[in-house]
């Protein structure tokens, strides 16, 4: 079994850089990532890409992080030495709890979560850490301080360690292993979910979800829902329950909260979007929301008969549901949906990728890459660098391709990161191989296609409702979000060359490491 870093995509974002044109930073095509920092042995088990930034976790337990930006504060948590050192690197010091003036070694860190200039981090003891852009107060440090380093993050009234962590653009949630919540940053539209909207969250605060008496208990006191899931958009939050539901708090001006209108929440809601049901769980019909996934604008219910149903925004096509108008378009109409629409075209989906920073979301079906969304940098990994419908992600159709056992997307802005543990070998011209060996192979073709159209004969239906406000929610809908943030760092216009690439599938170069 191997395991494979590739990116999609600006790669400048990972830290590559060419002496030709920008047009071609861009590959259309997944392209397996030169690793220089690796030990011999070490492999990649996590990734997530930022804004303008990546990072990874490796089986040592390093984070190691890459920039297309010589600012320290943006998110890669260690020193650039001028931008001569953008390509993947390990940090190399963090800065404890205990001890905020002196920097101490890394502990060992199990996952990585990047969005918008920063970066938030679990080790195995549980403990967070985040680094970069602090304006809103996302980094949870208790001001609004950039850091260009780690620092470890108290959550004072937390009573168990944290397991989880969702980023949205500018604000953070923090899942605990007993089911709390915690969250902290910006607040402009109630996405921190504690029944105010404007003021931000220099300092972690708990999240409650007060969930109505599904057994018909005579319990008095309210009960409190024990949240399993956490995911985040730009300027919204939702929550899984242990009971299958589904929570929405924040910004609703696409409809992304799935609740029928495009009202504001600054309290989680619970989503009713299925015709003569009241509630969102399908129980009754034997089906229940299995993983939720938030986009940019846009929110992603995968249900455990392995359909999937979307809302929000749909600028890109990035719902799913749309085809291109003719053969000569090259966008989708911007149809958003504030109520769940299936997406159409996947029937066994088994995860679902999405990010608060992109336009972009991937599917998985048997173990085959599907995806759609913004495309302009070629992130989508489709080879058409322009809108088209739901898609795989592969090599051209007459080559091989790679199928994973296990598989992580995360999108960035312009670029995406795969991660994809496989007995297989991504392919493009027949050379195959491990840390640039040469194997070629004579194995049949893998197809990534889906082996049937078919959907389940019987699917949920779906009608708009309007949940009725309460005193405190606005009953208009809010501006949209400013696309642009003034505050936040600007980027330099170019980066640092890295060397040592071999170039393989269409011209694209890639680098491999085997799991030892």
């Amino acid at each position: 079994t191997k395991t494979w870093l590739f990116g999609a995509g600006d790669s400048s974002e990972w830290g590559a850089t060419t002496t030709n044109s920008s047009t071609e930073m861009n590959h259309h095509r997944p392209t397996l990532i030169n690793m220089n920092a690796l030990d011999q042995g070490e492999y990649v088990t996590d990734t997530s890409a930022g804004t303008l930034h990546s990072t990874v976790v490796t089986s040592q337990g390093r984070i190691l992080t890459a920039s297309s930006v010589a600012i320290e504060s943006s998110g890669i948590g260690r020193d650039t030495f001028g931008g001569t050192q953008l390509d993947f690197q390990p940090i190399t010091e963090v800065y404890y709890l205990d001890d905020k003036n002196n920097p101490s070694p890394p502990p060992t860190f199990s996952k990585v979560f990047a969005s918008q200039y920063y970066t938030l981090a679990l080790d195995t003891s549980g403990n967070v850490w985040s680094t970069g852009t602090n304006t809103y107060g996302q980094l949870c440090l208790g001001d609004a301080t950039s850091r260009d380093r780690f620092y470890q993050v108290v959550i004072a009234e937390a009573s168990t360690k944290v397991v989880d962590i969702a980023l949205g653009e500018r604000h953070t949630l923090m899942l605990m292993d007993n089911g709390q919540v915690f969250g902290c940053g910006w607040n402009a539209y109630g996405q921190l979910g504690i029944g105010m909207k404007g003021e931000n969250m220099l300092s972690p605060v708990e999240i409650l979800i007060d969930e109505p008496d599904f057994n018909n208990t005579t319990a008095d006191t309210p009960i409190v829902a024990n949240v399993t899931q956490i995911s985040a958009g730009r300027g919204s939050s939702y929550f899984l329950t242990s009971s299958d539901h589904v929570y929405a708090t924040g910004t609703n001006y696409e409809g992304q909260l799935c609740l029928g209108d495009r009202v504001d929440r600054p309290l989680p809601t619970m989503l009713i979007g299925v015709e003569d049901m009241h509630d969102f769980s399908l129980r009754d019909e034997g089906v229940v929301v299995d993983l939720i996934a938030a986009g940019k604008s846009s929110f992603y219910m995968l249900l455990s008969n392995g359909q999937v149903v979307a809302c929000g925004k749909n600028t890109h096509g990035q719902l799913g549901n749309e085809n291109i108008n003719n053969s000569e378009s090259t966008s989708a109409s911007d149809v958003a949906s504030d109520v769940p629409v299936m997406v159409t075209e996947l029937a066994n989906v088994t995860d679902i990728f999405a990010s608060a920073i992109s336009f972009t979301v991937f599917f998985l079906q048997d173990y085959e890459i599907y995806g759609v969304g913004q495309d302009g940098s070629g992130q989508v990994g489709n080879g058409a660098m322009q809108w088209n419908p739901l898609s795989e992600v592969s090599c051209p159709e007459n080559e091989r391709a790679f199928v994973g056992q296990q598989i992580i997307i995360s999108s960035g802005n312009d670029h995406t990161l795969f991660l994809v543990n496989t007995d297989g070998i991504f392919d493009c011209e027949g050379n195959n191989g491990s840390n640039g060996s040469n194997n070629n192979s004579t194995e049949s073709s893998v197809s990534m296609a889906p082996t049937s159209s078919a959907v389940p004969t019987h699917l949920p239906s779906f009608s708009p409702t309007t949940p009725f406000p309460t005193p405190s929610e606005t009953a208009t809908p809010t501006q949209s979000p400013t696309e642009i943030d003034r505050k936040q760092p600007v980027p330099p216009s170019a980066g640092v060359k890295v060397n040592g690439m071999e170039v393989f599938c269409l011209g694209i170069a890639f680098a491999a490491w085997q799991l030892m």
